[in-house]
C-alpha cells in the first residue's frame, strides 16, 4: 500500500467526521437545548425532521450519484449542510426553535447521502484490492464523529459547540472542492445513456437482496431510533447523572469506530461477514435485554451495543452491495437508507409516548425489531445458499458466443470463470 493511497483513504474518511458531530449533537446537548428552546418535544422532533426528508433524498442522490458521479454533487451536498449548521447557531441566538429544526431538516435532505459521496471517491481515487478496507476506515471515521462529539460539545456552550462543528465543516468543504477538481467529469450526451444504463441494471436486482434488505431495515431502525433517546434513557433507567450518561454514550460510539475498523477483515474469510453480522445482532439483543432489566450498568449496555452495531453496519452494507451486483455501490445502500428513515420516522414518535409510560419500555420494541430482522435473514442465507447450489441451467464458454440465462441475476456461479450470466 503506498502512501498516496493511505494519504486518500484517511482523508476521504474524514471529510464526514464533522457531519456525524452535527448528527449527534442533539443527543448529546439534548438537556441543554430543552432547556434553552423550551421545549420538551425538541430532541423528538429533530430527529423526525431528519428521518422523514432521508426517506426521499437518500435513494435519489444515491441513484444521481451512481449514474453520474459526484463532480459537483458532493460539494453542493456538504454546502447545504454548512447552511443547516448556521441556521442552528443563528436559532440559538435568537431563541427560535423553527429555524433549529429546519437546520436539522436540511441535513435530513442530504446528510445520509455523503456516504454514498464517499464510495465513489473511493471508487475513483483508491484500487479495488484496498476498497474494503478504505471502507471500513471511513464507517471508522462516521462514528469517531459522533464520539469526538461527545468529548467536545459538553465542555462548550451551545453556540460554541455548533461553531467549532460549522468549522469543521467548512475545512472538510474545502477538501471535497479539492477532490471534485480531480474527479472524473462526465460529459452531459452520456448522462441519458448512464441513467438509462442504470435503470437497467436496478431491474436486475436479485430477490435475496431485498430480503437482506429487509434485515438491515429493521435493525438499523431499531438502533438509529434508541441513538436518538439513548442518553436520556440510561439516565432515567439507572438513574445516573447527565455526565456519567453521556460518558456511556461515548464508550458507545468508541467501540463502534474500532469495530468498523476491525470488521474490514472480515471480507478475508469464508463467512466471515456473515458471522459478524450474527454476533452483532446478539450482542444488540443483550444489550436491549439487560437495560430492561437494569443490569448490570449503564457502561456494559454501551459495550454490547457498540460492538454490536460495529459489527452488523459495516458488514451487513458489504453483503448488500455483493447481493446487489456490479455498479450500484451507492443505489444499493441508498434503498435501505431511504426505507429505513421511513420506519424511524413512524418508531421515533412512538418511541417518545413509551417512553412517557416507562422508559423500559422502548428497550423491548428495540429488540422485537432485532429478532424480526433476523429471522428474515435467516431466511435469506437459506435462499441465498440454495441458490447457489443450483446448477446453471445452460453452462457454455465465451467462445460458444451463446447467451447464458442465469437461475437469479446477480449470482456468481462459483469455479466457472467461463460463464456468462445474463
Amino acid at each position: 500500500m503506498s502512501f498516496i493511497s493511505i494519504l486518500h483513504i484517511i482523508v476521504i474518511a474524514l471529510l464526514v467526521l464533522p457531519n456525524t458531530m452535527y448528527f449527534a449533537s442533539v443527543n448529546i446537548l439534548s438537556e441543554g437545548l430543552s432547556q434553552h428552546f423550551n421545549s420538551s418535544n425538541l430532541h423528538s422532533l429533530s430527529y423526525t425532521l431528519i428521518s422523514a426528508p432521508s426517506i426521499i433524498s437518500a435513494i435519489t442522490f444515491s441513484l444521481i450519484l451512481d449514474a453520474f458521479k459526484f463532480n459537483i454533487i458532493f460539494p453542493i451536498i456538504q454546502s447545504i449542510l454548512i447552511l443547516g449548521t448556521a441556521f442552528n447557531i443563528v436559532s440559538i441566538k435568537v431563541t427560535n426553535q423553527y429555524l433549529f429544526l429546519f437546520g436539522r431538516f436540511l441535513y435530513g435532505v442530504c446528510g445520509e447521502t455523503t456516504l454514498a459521496a464517499q464510495s465513489q471517491l473511493i471508487d475513483q481515487f483508491l484500487p479495488q484490492k484496498l476498497h474494503s478496507t478504505a471502507f471500513a476506515v471511513c464507517f471508522c471515521g462516521y462514528m469517531a464523529g459522533e464520539a469526538l462529539a461527545g468529548l467536545i460539545l459538553p465542555k462548550l456552550d451551545l453556540i460554541n459547540g455548533y461553531i467549532v462543528i460549522l468549522s469543521f465543516q467548512t475545512l472538510s468543504l474545502a477538501l471535497i472542492l479539492i477532490y471534485s477538481i480531480k474527479s472524473k467529469t462526465i460529459e452531459k450526451a452520456n448522462f441519458k445513456i448512464l441513467l438509462k444504463d442504470l435503470l437497467a441494471k436496478l431491474t436486475k436486482i436479485p430477490a435475496v437482496y431485498f430480503i437482506l434488505a429487509c434485515f438491515r431495515i429493521l435493525f438499523t431502525a431499531s438502533k438509529s431510533t434508541y441513538d436518538s433517546r439513548s442518553i436520556i434513557a440510561l439516565k432515567t433507567i439507572y438513574n445516573i447523572p447527565l455526565e456519567i450518561s453521556q460518558q456511556a454514550q461515548i464508550v458507545q460510539t468508541s467501540l463502534s469506530a474500532v469495530v468498523f475498523l476491525i470488521s474490514g477483515i472480515s471480507g478475508f474469510f469464508k463467512f466471515g461477514p456473515e458471522i459478524f453480522v450474527i454476533l452483532g445482532a446478539l450482542f444488540c439483543c443483550f444489550g436491549y435485554i439487560f437495560c430492561y432489566f437494569s443490569i448490570p450498568n449503564q457502561f456494559l449496555i454501551s459495550t454490547l451495543i457498540g460492538f454490536g452495531f460495529g459489527m452488523v453496519a459495516a458488514n451487513c452494507s458489504a453483503l448488500l452491495v455483493k447481493r446487489a451486483g456490479g455498479g450500484l455501490a451507492s443505489s444499493a445502500l441508498g434503498v435501505v437508507f431511504s426505507l429505513q428513515y421511513l420506519l424511524s420516522t413512524g418508531i421515533i414518535p412512538l418511541s417518545r409516548e413509551l417512553s412517557k409510560i416507562d422508559e423500559k419500555d422502548n428497550m423491548i420494541m428495540y429488540l422485537i425489531l432485532v429478532i424480526l430482522g433476523f429471522i428474515v435473514w435467516s431466511g435469506e442465507m437459506i435462499i441465498y445458499k440454495l441458490q447457489k447450489r443450483i446448477p446453471p441451467t445452460n453452462l457454455v464458454t465465451e467462445g460458444d458466443g451463446i447467451e447464458v440465462s442465469a437461475v437469479d441475476q446477480g449470482l456468481i456461479y462459483e469455479n466457472h470463470d467461463t460463464v456468462n450470466w445474463i
